[in-house]
């Protein structure tokens, strides 16, 4: 079923926030929500990424877990961040994904991957300038299955149908992990803006 299109950027990260483009990274609004979950101790580095743009230059990449309560305290004192774990060590794949697919065709011709398979320690804009491919209709597809498990296959499927036209940006990991059990692949963005 074709959803509605997904045209600013508040209006996605809301559905990401709801769930609505299946499994994501988990995101934390505060100090004190990021305590409760005591995810520290599974994951030494962290993110505090503002929630206003992914171009603030108070973003920070690699913060030790001990250093994230002074360093959140200090870049953003009004709490205007978010704090997700850094997953650099399991990354497998980014990439950008676009289907122009009329119908939702079984054979994918219009489906268009942008990938990079440069890893630990970049930031996407560094990664994809490094080292990037673009690959079409099939060729996309099979790379996709080759490296997803199948849940994220089928969850990659599902927001093709339903989101034609929409860039879905991903990551593949190299293990489960995420806000929805047996899934190796995490949504960052699905839009069409």
């Amino acid at each position: 079923m074709i959803k509605d299109p997904v045209r600013f950027k508040v209006q996605m990260y809301n559905m990401l926030q709801r769930g609505d483009f299946g499994n994501t990274l988990p995101t934390y609004h505060s100090l004190e929500e990021w305590r409760a979950a005591q995810k520290e101790r599974y994951f030494p580095l962290w993110c505090l990424r503002s929630n206003k743009s992914s171009l603030d230059s108070r973003t920070r990449w690699n913060v030790p877990a001990e250093q994230v309560p002074d360093t959140f305290n200090q870049l953003f004192p009004f709490g205007d961040a978010n704090l997700s774990s850094m997953i650099d060590e399991h990354l497998v794949l980014r990439g950008q994904l676009i289907d122009s697919s009329i119908g939702g065709v079984l054979v994918p011709v219009g489906l268009k991957l942008w990938y990079s398979m440069v890893g630990p320690r970049l930031s996407w804009r560094q990664a994809f300038s490094e080292d990037s491919y673009n690959v079409h209709g099939l060729q996309a597809w099979n790379i996709l299955k080759g490296v997803m498990n199948s849940n994220s296959v089928e969850d990659m499927r599902e927001l093709i149908d339903a989101y034609p036209d929409h860039t879905i940006e991903f990551t593949v990991l190299n293990k489960n992990m995420g806000t929805m059990r047996n899934r190796n692949t995490l949504i960052w963005e699905v839009r069409q803006y």
